[in-house]
């Protein structure tokens, strides 16, 4: 699975004290393309941390530290995890290659969060509609819409690589892309050192070759301009 950054500007510094407890899918409405040009714009004040493409492209705009400006819910955005979907209208089609993609990136997203499985029961369940949260006026999102999201496709499929995942310890490495302190540049984790990271097409290398061993290399922010976690991370690593 090859996930690019593209990066948004429309995020909480952090999750505001609350943790990741859900997955919340939605339906573009249109192309992703057209939602990369939204959520790079500051007055759309929108985002997600996650979009994936008709070919099963998958974009990812906010740091899983952070919260997005996904679910027009306080709380939510705090704590979920969000995922759009090309689709949502006639003549864009949710395909079965984003379908794949989704429960590909949701099986990773359980795996690293301690989740046995994905399900969805309204709000009662770690995979919810972006429709039912309240406070959201998107009445048919993802599913409901025209051309729209096959929600038990990807739960079952996702589940599916779950009980096929290996278990805890078989492969723990930690490596990511960091954002260090709010700093614009970023570096590489490879499980022990840090390397600063001097173009971006190294990150698209990276994430290349992590696919190609199977692995995904997630991209997080560490630390602030007002904690700098970052800073004693570097520390650490010496």
């Amino acid at each position: 699975m090859n996930v690019l950054w593209v990066g948004s500007p429309n995020h909480y510094q952090g999750r505001n004290g609350y943790g990741v407890d859900h997955i919340t899918l939605h339906i573009m409405v249109g192309h992703l393309a057209g939602t990369d040009a939204v959520f790079a714009n500051p007055g759309s004040t929108a985002s997600a941390h996650y979009g994936i493409g008709a070919d099963g492209t998958i974009h990812q705009y906010v740091a899983e530290t952070d919260g997005s400006y996904s679910d027009a819910n306080w709380e939510s955005n705090n704590s979920t995890i969000s995922i759009e979907h090309e689709g949502g209208m006639d003549g864009v089609p949710c395909t079965r290659a984003c379908l794949d993609a989704s429960a590909e990136l949701m099986a990773d997203i359980a795996r690293r969060y301690g989740w046995d499985r994905l399900w969805h029961e309204g709000l009662d369940g770690n995979v919810w509609l972006h429709r039912e949260v309240p406070g959201t006026d998107h009445a048919g999102c993802p599913d409901l819409a025209p051309n729209g999201l096959d929600v038990d496709y990807v739960i079952d499929k996702a589940n599916a690589l779950l009980a096929g995942a290996p278990s805890a310890g078989e492969d723990d490495d930690m490596q990511a892309i960091i954002q260090i302190n709010d700093e614009p540049g970023l570096a590489y984790f490879d499980g022990s050192r840090l390397h600063t990271l001097t173009h971006p097409d190294q990150v698209t290398a990276l994430q290349l070759v992590a696919q190609a061993c199977g692995r995904t290399l997630p991209a997080i922010k560490v630390g602030s301009d007002q904690a700098p976690w970052g800073t004693r991370l570097r520390e650490a690593l010496q």
